[in-house]
């Protein structure tokens, strides 16, 4: 992909995601449009990494839409240390009109 195609506030999401900024509904559209841009797989591989992981739990679409509205991030990075599955997926299925904000 050319960088000259960045979307204009990637840096900013991008930045916002790495420091914690993000809330997990942020963070999960975050995650939707970097798969519906493409950039999910061009990114460091921690990128494509969290998108085909949410995208195999079901939370976003292969083409990324949105399809549950939260996600626990500290579970899906406490996962990837050694935490069971089980206990991000059954905290992170709520349909997103349930969220708050």
């Amino acid at each position: 992909m050319n960088p000259a195609n960045y979307p204009a506030d990637l840096a900013d999401r991008l930045f916002a995601f790495e420091t914690g900024e993000l809330d997990e509904k942020e963070t999960l559209q975050f995650f939707a449009d970097l798969v519906a841009s493409g950039w999910a797989w061009h990114l460091e591989g921690l990128y494509g990494r969290m998108a085909a992981s949410l995208i195999e739990g079901g939370f976003i679409s292969e083409d990324g839409e949105v399809i549950w509205g939260v996600m626990v991030v500290s579970g899906l990075r406490e996962e990837a240390s050694g935490a069971s599955t089980g206990e991000a997926r059954e905290v992170a299925r709520k349909p997103a009109d349930a969220l708050p904000g």
